[in-house]
């Protein structure tokens, strides 16, 4: 029987016999009539995910689909729906680092406004300036942080706290 379908994955299954190490490989189909898993032997398929094959198997004794690796045909790929947009986990590495860069850079531009508005005070000019440098760069982590931690797990608006004073600087808020 003919199976014609859009490849979902390729299972792999490993041994070892008298004759050495195998691997046998079952493709995984999804068809019109749900999911078909056919084995189609020791040699790799040369397909990939998202394939649209056909292939000949039959059922042997045990009830499995055996599948013919020889009369295994690409007939296209399968169709990205119209309008749909892929995008990248909160949790994806790469989506991350650009989440950090961009949060660093934006709290850079807000420490800068914070600094020459007066909202935070750095140290007096007498004291040593890597004690300024310091009280900059611990701003600089915490408020992008802030901004991070913001970014990847939603935005919360509260009101502001009407006990707090002039200058005072809370990132958790």
């Amino acid at each position: 029987m003919q199976y014609t379908g859009t490849v979902a994955r390729v299972e792999t299954r490993s041994g070892s016999s008298a004759r050495g190490p195998w691997t046998m490989y079952t493709l995984i189909l999804d068809t019109d009539n749900g999911e078909a898993k056919i084995g189609v032997g020791f040699d790799a398929p040369k397909v990939s995910p998202g394939q649209i094959i056909t292939v000949e198997a039959s059922t042997n004794s045990r009830g499995y689909l055996e599948g013919n690796p020889k009369t295994i045909n690409v007939v296209g790929a399968a169709a990205v729906p119209t309008g749909s947009v892929q995008r990248a986990a909160p949790d994806d590495q790469r989506q991350r680092s650009i989440v950090a860069q961009s949060s660093y850079k934006t709290a850079a531009d807000v420490l800068s406004v914070a600094i020459s508005s007066g909202a935070i005070k750095l140290p007096a000019a007498k004291t040593a300036a890597n004690d300024q440098l310091g009280v900059v760069l611990d701003a600089l982590d915490e408020i992008a942080q802030h901004i991070f931690n913001r970014t990847l797990g939603g935005l919360t608006v509260e009101e502001p706290d009407a006990s707090g004073e002039e200058g005072d600087y809370d990132p958790t808020r």
